[in-house]
Order: structure tokens, then sequence, then C-alpha cells
């Protein structure tokens, strides 16, 4: 007899998408990388002029890895309901009129999200002028420069934002409501984790994007869709990548 696809709305929004030992290997697998990326970065000569070529590259591939191995423990034995990447992400576009709308609400989201990080940075004492020598000295390892990085850091953050969305509130953010049985958690729980994959930014970097992390974990629970927030994250990564450019140089 056949049997009819489970749409993302048939599917119960506190089931484990993965078994718990995937869960736990792929939070180990990134927490050493996240440590061997930081402990590299705090050897690295600020001043050193060097190709960003095949370290955009690395970054796409492990990514990828990374969805890879989370599509292989969506369909692991024991789960009650198996998902697909799609189902995962939230299912397609079935109109040009969804797109624009996600496209619209990436957009409100953006903007409201860089108002509430500027004023979380204002609390934190982060938005003065003598902090851009900081920022220089922080970021100036991963920014573009010249027009074959420029154009591969837009791809990179085009990937980034449909990996980490798929990774951080795709996956551990379900695993977490899952485990809790509570979305309020889920998205604290996966926003934290958003955050300390991020060791290498420094403590208040890290903080600054937990607190984003679970902003993106709220509009992919509200929306029960990821498509807003891999759009809205896409642009804020270029973006970003373009004023550090500029700040630079």
């Amino acid at each position: 007899m056949a049997t009819t696809p489970i749409s993302v709305e048939e599917t119960p929004r506190f089931t484990a998408v993965a078994p718990l030992w995937h869960t736990v290997l792929l939070m180990a697998v990134m927490t050493a990388t996240t440590w061997l990326t930081a402990r590299r970065i705090s050897h690295l000569d600020p001043n050193a002029v060097r190709s960003h070529v095949p370290q955009y590259l690395q970054v796409i591939f492990f990514q990828w890895v990374l969805v890879a191995f989370i599509v292989w423990g969506l369909r692991r034995p024991g789960l009650r309901r198996p998902l697909s990447l799609r189902q995962l992400i939230g299912g397609r576009w079935q109109s040009f009129d969804e797109v624009l709308l996600d496209i619209l609400i990436a957009a409100g989201y953006w903007i409201a999200g860089i108002t509430l990080i500027a004023v979380a940075k204002l609390a934190m004492g982060m938005l003065h002028p003598s902090d851009l020598g900081q920022i220089k000295r922080a970021f100036g390892f991963i920014a573009p420069h010249g027009p074959v990085e420029i154009a591969l850091w837009i791809l990179l953050c085009i990937n980034a934002g449909f990996c980490e969305e798929v990774i951080f509130r795709g996956y551990f953010q379900r695993q977490f409501m899952a485990w809790t049985g509570n979305p309020i958690a889920g998205i604290i729980a996966a926003g934290i984790v958003f955050g300390a994959a991020h060791l290498y930014q420094g403590g208040p970097q890290m903080i600054l994007l937990a607190l984003h992390g679970a902003m993106f974990g709220t509009l992919a629970y509200l929306r029960k869709s990821l498509r807003p927030g891999i759009i809205a994250h896409a642009w804020q990564d270029i973006l970003t990548g373009l004023i550090l450019s500029i700040l630079t140089r």
C-alpha cells in the first residue's frame, strides 16, 4: 500500500530528529574544531598578508561535511518519524508569493536584529569609536580583499546562511526542544551552542552571537521554516564582510 509523505505540519514539533549519540558526536566534533580554530587564530600575525581563499574553501567544505552528517543522522533506525533535509528546512516554496513573503520577513527580521544587537552592544560598552582598532584586530584575519576573495566571500556567506541555519536552527534547536519539551529552552540552548561555536571571536562577541542565534531560532520557530533565516543570515554575513573589507584596508 502506498504511503503518504510526512508534511512539515504533520511532524511533531518536539520529536527528536536524530539519535542522542549522533548529536553528542556532532557536538564533540564541532567543539574540537572550534577550539583548534581559536588556537590557530591566536597565533596568527594580524599584520601578515595572506590569501584567504584556502581558508574560505576549507570552511565551505567543513560545513557541508556537517550537513551531510546531519542528513545521515535524520534517517537512523529507531526514530519515530524520520525527516528529510527538505522537511528539516520547512518544505519548499510553492509560489512566488511565498518567496516574496520570506524575503520581506527576512528583511524585517534583519532590521529588528541589527537594532537589538546594537542596543546589546551599547549596554555592554562595545559601541565606541576606540573599538574600531579592536574590531580590525579581531576580524582582520577573515576580511576579504580583492575581487576574487570578495566573490568567494559572497559564496561563503550564502553557504554559511544555509548550512548554519540547518545545523543550529534546523537540527540542534529541534533536538533541544525534543529533549526539554519546551520551545523556549530549545531556542536558548541552540543559541548558546551557536555562540560557543564562534569561540575564536572572543567572549563578548560570543555572547552577542548567542543572542543573535536565539533571535534566529525564534524566527525559525514562529515561521516554522528556516528559509527567512537563511536569507537574513547570508545577507548579514555578506554585508559584514564587505564592511570589514573596507575597514581593514
